[in-house]
């Protein structure tokens, strides 16, 4: 049986797209997903990856979809082991998909959202959260 779990982010002022980027790197999470770079820069949800040597360029890239009003996405992993796709929503919401190799509270199957609030502490300052699960 499938199971969903995400964390939607929602700020009380408007957030810089640059300085979550720099934030979420010097916490320990990683582009680095399976040595590429996967990331969504349209809104018809075209995922596409890059060589992690083009992370500038990729990141350059999004700042600027990003700053004309459109959905961009990137995947992040918390040291390699867990994350998910990071969906820059708007000025106010970022959505996380936790899909990579998702932490669960053992022996259940339910996911350990304090271990994702925890490694996102830096970034997650002055909003609501939203963490929500389905089978």
């Amino acid at each position: 049986m499938g199971l969903s779990a995400s964390i939607d982010i929602k700020f009380n002022e408007i957030y810089s797209f640059d300085i979550i980027i720099q934030k979420l790197i010097t916490c320990d999470w990683s582009l680095n997903d399976n040595e590429k770079i996967v990331f969504l820069d349209n809104n018809d949800f075209d995922w596409k990856e890059s060589n992690l040597d083009n992370q500038e360029l990729v990141l350059n890239r999004l700042k600027t979809i990003f700053s004309n009003n459109k959905i961009v996405a990137l995947n992040f992993l918390y040291k390699g082991e867990t994350g998910g796709s990071f969906i820059f929503l708007d000025n106010y919401t970022i959505s996380i998909n936790i899909n990579i190799f998702r932490k669960k509270i053992e022996p259940t199957n339910h996911t350990d959202f304090s271990f994702y609030i925890l490694r996102l502490n830096q970034i997650i300052n002055d909003c609501n959260l939203i963490c929500s699960e389905f089978v």
